[in-house]
C-alpha cells in the first residue's frame, strides 16, 4: 500500500481534515476538505489504493475513491467546508437530559425566526470565537455563549450596564484588562472582549475544580453567588453539582438555554432547523495601523461600507482607530489596507516613491485624507512657544493642534480644569508641532434620536458654533431625529476626546436587549425603561403589544 494512501486512510478514518500530504502532482492543503479530495481524485486519478494491480478492488479502478464516495453518500464524511460540523465536534457538556433544558430546546424550536436572527448575527464573528475556544481546549459550547448573552450583537447593552458580545459589566471588565479609553469601550471589541471572556471562564473553571457548568453559572451570577450556593449544600450534606444547587432562576435558565441551543444545533437536521452556511475558514483579519486612522478613511481605502467596518469594530465609539490598534477588517481586504496605509506613511515622512506609475484610486484617497493622529508627549529638551486660544476652541483641540497631551497643557499652564480657557489667552507649550488632522469627506450628518446639537458636534468632531452656523441655526435650536445637517467645510480640526466628552456621549441612545420574563407586558417593560409602549412595538416590529412571550428578546433604546 502506498504511503499516500495510508496517510489519507488514517485521516479519513479519524474524521480529521487532511494534513499537508505530498502526493502525485503536489500537496493537499491542511484546510482542504475530504469532500474536495474526492473531486480531486475524480479529476486527475493520481492517487490509487495500491502500488500493485493485483491488490486493486475489482471493478473500481480506485478503491480509495470508491470508499470515500460511499462514505460521503452515507453521511459519514464530515463537511469540512462548513463551520458547524467543527463546532459540533467540540461539544462536551450539552449531552444532558434535564426538564429545564428540554423547555428551552422547545422554545428555540418554536421561535425559529429568532434563532435564525441570532445565528445570522454570529456570521462575522463565530469563526474567530470558535477558533479562540478551540485553541484553549475549551468546550465548543462556549462559542455559543455570546448568542445567549447578547444575541451576537457587539453593541448590546443591558440595564445592569453590561455591554458587548460577552456582556461584561464595568467592574469585571476592568479586572480583565477591558479599561475604557478615550477611543472607546474595549468591551465592545471582538478581539479584546473574547480574550478577556475566555480568560475569565478559564479562571472560573479552575476556581470551581474543573466544572464547566459551575463556571458558566458563575459567569452569569458571579463567583460569590455560586460559592454561597455550594457552601449551603455542603452545610446541608447535599451534592454540590450544578443541578443540585439553589441558584437564582435567571442563572439556572441561563445555563439551560446555552445547553439547549447546543442540542438544537447538533440535531438541526432532525429538528428541521436550517443553520446558516458559515465558511470553516477565517473571514476576518487584524490590521495594526502605524498611525491613527478614521474608519471612514479605512473603509474607502478597502472599498467596503463604513457601517460594516463600524460593526466589526464596535469598540471604537468615535470611529477612530489609534496607532497600533487591532483593527478588524474583512480578510480579503486586509492586504489592500496595509498597503495603502504603508504608502501613505511613506509619503507623509517624505520618502521618495519607488514607482513612477500613476497612483491608483486607493492611493489617491490615502494621499487626500490624512488619518487622525494621537497627541504625543513633549520631547525631553523641548522648544518653548505660545499658542493663542481661538474662539470656540477647547483644550483638547489645542492639544491636537500642538501635538502634546491635555494633561501637559494643564500642568504647564496651571489650569485646574480643561474648561479654564478664555479667547485670546496664551498658553505655553514645550515642544510639539502642529498636526493637521482632516476629517473624512462627509458633507452631512443625520440626527439620531435624543441627540442635541452639541452631541452631534462631538460625534462629527467639529465645533458646535461652526455646525450651527453651517445650518443657519443657533446653538440652542431644536432639531429632530432624521434631520440632515451640513457639516462645516472639510479640513476642520477634529477634537481629541476628553473623558468628560465620553461621559456625555454615553447619553446618546443605546440599544439594550431585554429578555421577556413570565408575566411581563409591553407596558411594564416600557415603564421600566422610561420609554413609550408604542416605541417598544415599533422598535421590535411587533404585530401588537400582545405579541411577546417569555424568552422573547426585545431591543430597547435607552440613554
Amino acid at each position: 500500500m502506498s504511503k499516500t494512501f495510508l496517510a489519507l486512510s488514517v485521516a479519513w478514518a479519524l474524521a480529521l481534515p487532511v494534513s499537508t500530504i505530498a502526493g502525485g502532482n503536489g500537496e493537499i492543503n491542511a484546510q482542504q476538505s475530504l469532500t474536495e479530495l474526492i473531486d480531486q481524485l475524480q479529476n486527475n486519478g493520481t492517487l490509487s489504493t495500491t502500488d500493485s494491480p493485483s491488490t486493486e478492488v475489482p471493478g473500481s479502478g480506485d478503491g480509495l475513491l470508491q470508499t470515500l464516495q460511499q462514505a460521503k453518500a452515507d453521511g459519514a464524511l464530515p463537511d469540512q467546508k462548513n463551520l458547524w460540523p467543527s463546532i459540533i465536534e467540540g461539544f462536551r457538556i450539552s449531552d444532558v437530559d434535564r426538564p429545564r433544558v428540554d423547555k428551552w430546546r422547545t422554545w428555540f424550536l418554536q421561535h425559529q425566526g429568532k434563532l435564525e436572527e441570532i445565528l445570522q448575527n454570529s456570521r462575522p464573528f463565530l469563526y474567530y470565537v470558535a477558533t479562540a475556544v478551540k485553541e484553549r481546549g475549551m468546550p465548543m459550547e462556549l462559542a455559543l455563549l455570546p448568542a445567549i448573552e447578547s444575541g451576537y450583537n457587539p453593541r448590546a447593552y443591558s440595564p445592569a450596564a453590561a455591554a458587548g458580545l460577552w456582556q461584561f459589566v464595568p467592574g469585571t471588565a476592568r479586572g480583565f484588562g477591558l479599561q475604557n479609553t478615550r477611543w472607546g469601550d474595549p468591551r465592545l471589541s471582538l478581539t479584546a472582549s473574547t480574550n478577556a471572556a475566555l480568560d475569565y471562564l478559564s479562571y472560573l473553571y479552575n476556581y470551581f475544580g474543573g466544572n464547566w457548568l459551575l463556571a458558566i453559572a458563575a459567569y452569569n451570577a458571579g463567583q460569590g453567588t455560586v460559592s454561597a450556593a455550594i457552601q449551603q449544600n455542603v452545610a446541608a450534606g447535599l451534592p454540590t453539582d450544578f443541578w443540585d444547587l439553589h441558584l437564582p432562576n435567571e442563572t439556572e435558565n441561563y445555563v439551560a438555554e446555552l445547553l439547549a441551543l447546543a442540542q438544537v444545533i447538533k440535531n438541526a437536521t432532525a429538528y428541521h432547523v436550517a443553520l446558516p452556511e458559515i465558511a470553516n475558514r477565517a473571514q476576518l483579519a487584524l490590521v495594526h495601523p502605524q498611525q491613527s486612522v478614521n474608519l471612514e478613511v479605512a473603509a474607502r481605502l478597502m472599498n467596503v461600507s463604513v457601517s460594516e467596518l463600524q460593526h466589526l469594530n464596535a469598540g471604537l465609539r468615535y470611529g477612530v482607530a489609534p496607532a497600533g490598534y487591532a483593527l478588524v477588517v474583512p480578510k480579503d481586504k486586509a492586504e489592500t489596507l496595509r498597503t495603502a496605509l504603508s504608502q501613505q506613511s511613506t509619503e507623509l515622512m517624505g520618502t521618495p516613491s519607488t514607482s513612477s506609475s500613476q497612483p491608483s484610486s486607493e492611493e489617491a484617497v490615502a494621499r487626500k485624507v490624512t488619518p487622525v493622529s494621537e497627541p504625543r508627549p513633549a520631547k525631553a529638551t523641548p522648544n518653548v512657544h505660545y499658542i493663542t486660544i481661538r474662539s470656540g476652541e477647547t483644550l483638547s483641540q489645542v492639544a491636537l493642534r500642538t501635538g502634546v497631551s491635555i494633561s501637559d497643557l494643564q500642568r504647564w499652564n496651571h489650569l485646574r480644569s480643561a474648561n479654564d480657557l478664555q479667547v485670546g489667552q496664551k498658553l505655553v507649550v514645550y515642544g510639539g508641532k502642529t498636526i493637521p488632522v482632516v476629517t473624512a469627506t462627509q458633507a452631512t450628518i443625520t440626527v439620531r434620536a435624543g441627540e442635541s446639537l452639541w452631541q452631534i458636534a462631538q460625534r462629527a468632531g467639529v465645533n458646535v458654533a461652526a455646525l450651527a452656523a453651517a445650518n443657519h441655526l443657533s446653538t440652542h435650536s431644536m432639531i429632530h431625529p432624521g434631520q440632515v445637517l451640513r457639516l462645516p467645510a472639510q479640513g476642520s480640526l477634529m477634537a481629541a476626546l476628553r473623558p468628560r466628552q465620553e461621559q456625555l456621549a454615553a447619553a446618546i441612545p443605546r440599544a439594550t436587549t431585554y429578555v421577556v420574563r413570565p408575566g411581563d407586558t409591553v407596558w411594564q417593560i416600557a415603564a421600566r425603561y422610561h420609554v413609550s409602549p408604542k416605541s417598544v412595538v415599533q422598535w421590535n416590529r411587533l404585530a401588537s403589544a400582545a405579541d411577546i412571550h417569555p424568552g422573547t428578546r426585545l431591543t430597547i433604546y435607552t440613554r
